[in-house]
């Protein structure tokens, strides 16, 4: 019997524009240092993008077929009914995340082998609604695991109704994954456990946390190297040797709450 770890993630493996393609890309180059001493068979999917769109990545693409040819996997572009051309292709709505959860049972019919050990890792919240389409996958041993990012009690993103039917998918997707002997949902932190603990009644043990981390390989050129301030003044970026920095690992997107983080420094300040 073979170990198969299939990774189903929307953004790192041919598209890279939020955290998620960062954690996707450490995860990938990781796994490739893995694969040399452990026999295990990857395989990677992820949202169809368009080569000439502005959410494709050309090195991610390479990394991601790299790491499949290396282990003897497969690489599974899904269709989600868009352009694949942007980020919001990449997650539209519902409709196309179902679309790209039957695309990817549809896959899985076709290359999972009975005698193999089928661990599948779905990354994002529109993966949920997985659970819909896993029970047409006959006869297959399959392990899911689910770690969505964001819900739609905890993230204010879309209109109110838009929100509301968000929470009810999420809902009933939930309920069907702890129902499910061979699925679990994992969180990717101690804090959005909380959330989905109190909004969702969800339950985590010890072993149900798979907190996101950094593989520093990734990142050595910039480690090895020494910066001071009059670094950033090629960036139009004028500090004094007495002033407070913060840092922040990702984007500067409206959900990190860098905004809320600025605004309390200052009252602090002003106190």
């Amino acid at each position: 019997m073979k170990k198969h770890l299939i990774i189903a993630s929307y953004d790192g493996i041919s598209t890279y524009y939020c955290g998620i393609g960062t954690t996707m890309q450490d995860t990938i180059s990781s796994l490739n240092e893995l694969a040399d001493s452990e026999k295990i068979k990857i395989s990677l999917a992820y949202i169809s993008a368009d080569p000439k769109g502005k959410a494709f990545n050309r090195e991610c693409l390479k990394n991601s077929i790299a790491l499949v040819k290396k282990t003897g996997g497969h690489l599974i572009p899904l269709c989600n009914g868009s352009a694949g051309f942007s980020e919001f292709n990449m997650w539209q709505s519902f409709p196309q995340w179902e679309y790209a959860c039957a695309s990817l049972a549809t896959a899985l019919n076709v290359i999972l082998k009975d005698e193999d050990d089928n661990v599948l890792m779905l990354h994002d919240t529109p993966f949920l609604l997985f659970h819909k389409f896993k029970q047409q996958i006959f006869g297959k041993k399959l392990r899911c695991f689910y770690m969505p990012r964001s819900a739609g009690l905890n993230h204010e993103f879309g209109d109110e109704d838009w929100r509301q039917k968000r929470v009810k998918l999420e809902k009933e997707a939930f309920h069907a994954i702890q129902e499910d002997s061979n699925a679990s949902v994992l969180a990717i932190g101690r804090n959005f456990s909380q959330h989905l603990i109190k909004d969702y009644s969800l339950s985590f043990t010890g072993n149900d946390y798979l907190i996101n981390g950094l593989y520093f390989g990734r990142y050595k050129r910039f480690l090895d190297n020494k910066f001071d301030i009059s670094d950033l003044r090629k960036f139009g970026i004028n500090i004094d040797q007495k002033s407070k920095i913060i840092f922040s690992w990702g984007r500067a997107s409206i959900a990190k709450g860098l905004k809320e983080l600025l605004e309390a420094v200052c009252m602090g300040q002003s106190i």
